[in-house]
């Protein structure tokens, strides 16, 4: 939980969002739709993420729907961006990446917390 809580403070919960490097990976037909859908899914991570040590006293309901959000990194619950995730990993997006795998962190993070009776 510690760990969770210092992801949130230090690299989850600031900013400034890679706008442009987003944009350089995602430019294309589907960049609103990808933008948007990735924007929302690294909301509701840094929101779980946000709840640190309280994770283990929020009610069944909220526990289901976190369980639910964090089931699946972005690029398994978005599979038609698979793309995008080939153009991250070989483009010069260092703050995009960086935000990326500090989600995936955390996410993980969030599921062991979750899973904990």
């Amino acid at each position: 939980m510690l760990r969770l809580a210092q992801l949130y403070e230090k690299e989850l919960g600031v900013g400034p969002f890679p706008t442009r490097q987003t944009y350089e990976v995602g430019q294309g037909k589907n960049y609103d739709r990808f933008h948007a859908s990735l924007t929302l899914y690294l909301a509701n991570i840094a929101g779980i993420a946000s709840h640190g040590k309280q994770l283990r006293k929020i009610s069944s309901e909220r526990k289901a729907e976190f369980q639910r959000i964090a089931a699946q990194s972005f690029f398994v619950r978005y599979p038609d961006f698979g793309y995008i995730e080939q153009r991250i990993q070989s483009s010069d997006v260092p703050d995009l990446k960086r935000l990326l795998d500090f989600t995936e962190q955390a996410r993980l993070l969030i599921i062991e917390a979750l899973a904990q009776e």
